[in-house]
């Protein structure tokens, strides 16, 4: 109470968001497999560079304004492109590559990259750090699903059945891509 009787007013209470569970850091993983499907970036690796996925044939995006898109490593697109403020896409097909601009990761909620039939993954990280993604079993195919958790990039093998088309790998993550005049799909990615 102050000198006067009246109580001293109270601070407002910091509000205390909910921590991402507890998830492998990139020091101690070199692939990403059955045993190991996690690992979640430092804030500094998740913001400074390029992180390119090589042998994907398909890849989708939501960004944090809830724009979709999806690209084919055959050059066909559906829905949306997220460009950032430096006018570079921020998830895009360059050649055999799929390119995430690591700048402006806090404007993409989460991306998924799927291999081909059979096929595996390589994530390469600036830093010349390397990160396989190991090969799926008999009738699936692998999938490197990349989320944004509090501005920190979290990188997860998961697999799918080999059978589903691109409409059917977009409903699987939950994707409500737009189609737009112009955009093509192949029958399988």
């Amino acid at each position: 109470m102050s000198a006067g009787g009246a109580a001293s007013p109270s601070r407002p209470r910091r509000v205390v968001r909910p921590q991402p569970f507890v998830a492998p850091d990139l020091a101690g993983v070199r692939e990403l497999g059955a045993e190991s499907p996690l690992v979640r970036l430092s804030p500094r690796r998740s913001a400074i560079g390029t992180l390119a996925v090589v042998g994907g044939v398909h890849a989708m995006w939501e960004s944090t304004e809830l724009v979709d898109g999806a690209a084919f490593a055959s050059g066909e697109r559906q829905g949306d492109s997220v460009v950032t403020s430096g006018n570079r896409p921020l998830v895009a097909f360059d050649g055999d590559e799929v390119l995430v601009t690591l700048r402006h990761v806090r404007e993409l909620r989460r991306a998924h990259v799927v291999a081909g039939d059979g096929a595996w993954l390589r994530v390469d990280l600036p830093g010349d750090r390397t990160l396989a993604v190991d090969p799926p079993g008999p009738g699936e195919r692998v999938a490197l699903s990349l989320l944004v958790v509090d501005g920190r990039l979290e990188l997860r093998r998961v697999t799918l059945p080999d059978t589903l088309t691109p409409s059917l790998v977009h409903q699987r993550f939950g994707y409500s891509i737009p189609e737009r005049p112009g955009d093509s799909v192949p029958a399988r990615s």
